[in-house]
């Protein structure tokens, strides 16, 4: 019996045992448990979300005339305020630039007229177009469609406009042939290459696009074109310039036709930008290099020869950067540089070139504030001279350069909300007065449109 009982208290003191080694065992896991929940919720917290790829629904070629666009009264009065506010309070004197007589922050610019939103995406570019009667602005956008406003009212909250869908494809270029009725578009496609179109959009009410010609991978089924340019010779076929800054050639087509007229292979590592001249007699690279390449279009003597001849003719020397942007003036006798050794430079090409004359610097000025990493990086010419820029690396500045004088004459801060993507003047418009007109696009999804601060 005494035995019998040695073993009861035995069972009982490993039952007792058992129970807390249990206890003990859930303890634990719950400790654990709660450590696993923290280390989540920390890690969560602590990582930067991720934005998954957009997942768009391709949609069939179509086209839609006559739709409103509107714009808002309020941001194109007062733009960017909420983020002009933010930026001036976190650092107020970032928007000082020496040696500029004003600097107005864009949300409350006078320059301001108008902006045109619903855009679904980066706008990548832009191109203007004059009639008779009224003037075209034609965007390019990556949500796969061109627009095509018509600015009757410049201050009007909305605006007459024709889109064209692409199918599968983002538009990268847009530009306007012979007249404001030819619309020609680099349309660039998920599998690579860069598809070069034309449409014949027609003033008429009612009649619908029509696409005339199309040129699959233009510049090879690898290499995407990202910028076009076009012009008109008199009494000769206008010239389409296509650019490709991964392959390095410039791109020659006859805008009527979309036939390629030549071929032209850079040689400089990377294509920063290409201008082609009003009268489509000279065509310039800007590139990795501080030269600037000057091509001549010689067409044959007769009225009905329609033969060209491509030859390199000038060479633009005296930058020590790399060019980032190059233009031509209104009757082409003039280009403007601007480079990476933070400098413009406007220089007379009307030059005997035959004889080797160089061309030679009638004007030259420093991007204001001249500082570290800062420099022009987009610019276009007015046809009364003043050169609009977009002021690097970060590319959201614009300023208003009086080239008579060289001096800058506006500088507005943080223009758009995202970096600008192009920028060009309107043509001058007959029968319309008042001050030239600019565009310019961004990453933020808006056009902006602009007066010029210069009365020449």
């Amino acid at each position: 019996m005494e035995k019998l009982h040695t073993y009861d208290e035995a069972a009982l003191l490993l039952k007792n045992m058992s129970s807390a080694a249990i206890a003990l065992l859930g303890s634990a896991l719950a400790v654990w448990v709660a450590l696993v929940v923290v280390s989540i919720t920390y890690i969560y917290r602590r990582v930067p979300s991720v934005t998954l790829p957009k997942v768009s629904l391709h949609k069939k070629t179509i086209v839609v005339e006559d739709d409103r666009t509107p714009v808002d009264a309020q941001e194109a009065q007062y733009p960017n305020r909420h983020e002009t506010a933010k930026s001036n309070k976190a650092n107020p004197t970032q928007n000082k630039s020496k040696g500029s007589k004003t600097a107005v922050p864009a949300a409350a610019h006078p320059l301001l007229l108008n902006t045109l939103k619903g855009h679904n995406d980066t706008v990548t570019g832009l191109s203007f177009a004059a009639s008779s009667d009224h003037l075209r602005l034609a965007t390019s956008c990556l949500d796969q469609t061109v627009r095509i406003f018509k600015l009757d009212d410049l201050a009007a909250k909305s605006f007459h406009m024709i889109r064209i869908n692409l199918e599968r494809e983002q538009a990268v270029g847009v530009v306007f042939g012979k007249s404001a009725d030819d619309v020609i578009i680099a349309a660039a496609g998920a599998s690579g290459g860069t598809r070069l179109c034309q449409y014949f959009v027609s003033s008429e009410h009612g009649k619908q696009p029509e696409m005339k010609w199309q040129v699959k991978e233009a510049h090879g089924n690898q290499f995407h074109i990202t910028s076009l340019a076009a012009a008109s010779a008199a009494g000769r076929p206008s010239i389409v310039l296509s650019c490709s800054n991964f392959n390095t050639n410039l791109g020659l087509w006859y805008a009527s036709t979309g036939k390629l007229v030549e071929m032209v292979n850079t040689n400089q590592l990377v294509n920063n930008g290409m201008a082609i001249s009003p009268d489509g007699r000279f065509f310039a690279a800007a590139t990795f290099t501080a030269d600037v390449k000057i091509w001549e279009l010689s067409w044959g003597k007769g009225a009905t020869d329609t033969s060209v001849k491509v030859e390199r003719v000038m060479t633009l020397q005296g930058h020590k950067g790399a060019i980032t942007s190059v233009a031509f003036n209104h009757d082409s006798t003039q280009v403007v540089t601007c480079s990476k050794d933070q400098t413009w430079r406007m220089w007379n090409i009307n030059v005997r070139y035959q004889v080797s004359e160089d061309p030679k610097v009638i004007r030259e000025g420093k991007c204001v504030p001249f500082e570290k990493g800062v420099f022009y990086t987009r610019m276009d010419l007015s046809a009364k001279g003043v050169l609009a820029a977009t002021v690097g690396p970060q590319e959201r500045n614009l300023h208003f350069i009086n080239t008579a004088t060289g001096e800058l004459v506006e500088d507005v801060p943080l223009a758009h909300d995202g970096p600008i993507t192009s920028i060009v003047w309107a043509p001058p418009l007959k029968g319309r007065a008042g001050p030239e007109l600019l565009a310019t696009s961004s990453e933020d999804k808006k056009v902006k449109l602009w007066k010029s601060p210069v009365s020449i």
